[in-house]
């Protein structure tokens, strides 16, 4: 009988010391949870102030080329195809994640094309900005831009 209490009393001890472990362990982590409350708030603040703010550049960036003369010169006149081609190829290297832009009278005639690849090696999401030309209103310039799948989704 003594051997069997000898040989329980390490156990239940054992048993008492991890319990107390854990216990002391949840308390760490829940305190360490707590901790990052605050700047995990201020992060998800940022990312969306992040978000808005390429929208909002994107959609500048776009009005601005609403009102190229260049482009609504090319609409107006019907200039040839390499010539607009050329002129949205030039376009594309001003902006990486500008992918894409066409320009086409309001009746679907497409007037010319440029697109190039994106660069990035993940997952992209594409984004279509259309905007009417200011002083060639019968024309259209559709811009396609590129962001991330993951982190800029939102976009």
């Amino acid at each position: 009988m003594l051997f069997l209490f000898l040989a329980l009393v390490p156990l239940a001890v054992s048993a008492f010391l991890l319990d107390e472990i854990g216990q002391a362990a949840q308390s760490v982590a829940d305190g360490e949870s707590e901790r990052l409350v605050a700047p995990l708030e201020k992060a998800a603040t940022a990312y969306h102030d992040a978000i808005a703010n390429k929208k909002e550049v994107l959609e500048l960036w776009s009005q601005v080329l609403a009102h190229d003369r260049d482009l609504e010169a090319s609409c107006r006149v019907g200039s040839a195809t390499a010539v607009i081609r050329d002129k949205l190829g030039a376009l594309l290297k001003e902006r990486d994640e500008l992918i894409g832009a066409s320009l086409r009278r309001r009746d679907g005639e497409l007037l010319g094309t440029a697109r190039k690849e994106a660069k990035e090696n993940q997952p992209m999401r594409e984004r279509r900005v259309a905007k009417i030309l200011v002083r060639a209103p019968e024309c259209e310039l559709e811009l396609v831009y590129v962001v991330p799948a993951g982190a800029l989704a939102d976009l």
